[in-house]
């Protein structure tokens, strides 16, 4: 399935399916490296997952404007290129899945760089979504 201006949204729904599949990975690494209880990283990784979700169902399509004269105008979305993105050591897959899901269901591309207290937990959401991007993105 190709994933491009066109059909971004596809990553964000694999993704987003992939993250279904793996409930039990990130919640108890979440809390071993950040020390938060476990039933809130369980409530942080359903939040991501559900973001993921949200974006995925968008369509960025273009839509008419329809304002009386007799010409035809269109919005249309277009990609604008690579989003940097830092995240803090809080809600680390949440506040992550905040800047990239859009930025992929917009169809850009993003360079992510985690809170040095949690990456391991961000990078283990990263190997899970890289396998729904296409291979010139990962």
């Amino acid at each position: 399935m190709a994933v491009g201006p066109r059909h971004p949204h596809r990553c964000a729904a694999r993704g987003s399916r992939r993250r279904r599949g793996r409930r039990g990975r990130p919640g108890p690494l979440l809390t071993r490296e950040q020390g938060k209880p476990l039933s809130e990283s369980y409530a942080e990784v359903a939040r991501t997952a559900a973001r993921l979700r949200y974006f995925a169902e968008l369509d960025p399509g273009s839509q008419p404007i329809t304002d009386g004269r007799p010409v035809r105008s269109e919005i249309r979305w277009r990609p604008l290129g690579p989003v940097a993105a830092i995240v803090p050591w809080n809600f680390p897959l949440q506040l992550a899945s905040a800047k990239f899901a859009p930025a992929l269901a917009a169809g850009n591309t993003v360079v992510l760089k985690p809170s040095p207290c949690t990456p391991l937990a961000t990078r283990l959401l990263g190997s899970v979504l890289s396998s729904a991007l296409p291979e010139d993105v990962r």
